[in-house]
């Protein structure tokens, strides 16, 4: 019994949603705002942009940075196994 009326209640939830998918979300109503709030935000995110800072940089990518000194120092420092005897 209880099952039937399941059944009945879940159909009639299926009806309704499915007139509520046709009606709304495949209407032209629906369509044209979909257009309108995403051109909406393409506006905002180009404006966002233009109004961002650049962040000045003095450094130089091209210059070499040499780092053999640091790596002497960690080859001179005692190893972990030496450490634990």
């Amino acid at each position: 019994m209880y099952l039937k009326v399941f059944k009945i209640i879940s159909f009639l939830v299926f009806i309704i949603f499915f007139y509520f998918h046709i009606s709304f979300y495949v209407s032209d109503t629906f369509k044209n705002h979909v257009k309108v709030s995403r051109k909406n935000h393409d506006q905002f995110i180009e404006n966002f942009s233009k109004n961002l800072n650049i962040i000045p940089s003095k450094l130089e990518y091209k210059k070499f940075i040499d780092n053999s000194e640091y790596f002497k120092k960690i080859e001179k420092q005692p190893k972990f196994w030496e450490l634990l005897k």
